[in-house]
């Protein structure tokens, strides 16, 4: 089984009006997408982890949304769950069908990017082609990385490079993160076979990209 890490790039800053709308009321802000379905009529089940202060502003703007049937948000301290089931529109019937149709898995959560939401998807080689072909004209499609699938971890690592991937197993092998340290960026970037500060700064980018994953 093989997997494409992919980034999706939403026409108008969204998939649906929830997107939007979450995206006009500051400072809340999307962390992930949890959980999406699309239902035989179409109308879609998503479920945000949203963070920012004054979520009652999100409320009310859901309330005036046409889109939305009903939304439920329970708000905490710092993280907020939102459930909301609403016409699902384009282009996000046509994402969830294509992977449907092709029978694949992907991970979840679903990580947003500023306006782009990163997913892993799992399935044979043809079908992972399939889709990604069959995704709406109005959504740009980045490949990230196509690799083996790794259940478990696949979801947070394959967020990474190659090259950040293997940095960072180089270093967690080599005592990088040891107390006290065991290894320089310099002894990291001769073990990498390039310059210390490309070491660090190939470090540095896994490590933001892994604690963004998950942090919750």
């Amino acid at each position: 089984m093989r997997a494409a890490s992919v980034t999706l790039s939403p026409p108008d800053h969204g998939f649906n009006g929830v997107d939007r709308t979450i995206q006009e009321v500051e400072p809340v802000s999307r962390q992930k997408l949890l959980y999406v379905d699309v239902f035989a009529d179409d109308t879609c089940l998503l479920v945000y982890l949203l963070s920012g202060e004054r979520p009652g502003r999100l409320r009310q703007a859901l309330d005036r949304r046409e889109s939305v049937i009903r939304s439920r948000l329970q708000a905490q301290r710092n993280f907020h769950t939102l459930y909301a089931h609403v016409d699902a529109g384009q282009p996000l019937t046509d994402v969830v069908r294509a992977i449907q149709r092709h029978a694949l898995v992907y991970k979840r959560p679903l990580l947003f990017k500023d306006d782009r939401i990163a997913v892993t998807l799992g399935g044979s080689p043809g079908a992972l082609r399939q889709a990604l072909d069959e995704m709406p004209a109005s959504v740009a499609v980045t490949v990230d990385r196509v690799g083996d699938y790794e259940p478990g971890v696949h979801s947070v690592l394959s967020l990474l490079t190659d090259r950040q991937r293997e940095a960072l197993r180089a270093a967690v092998a080599a005592g990088y993160y040891d107390t006290p340290r065991q290894l320089t960026c310099a002894e990291l970037g001769a073990e990498l076979d390039c310059a210390p500060s490309t070491a660090n700064d190939l470090v540095r980018q896994a490590e933001r990209t892994v604690m963004s994953a998950l942090w919750v």
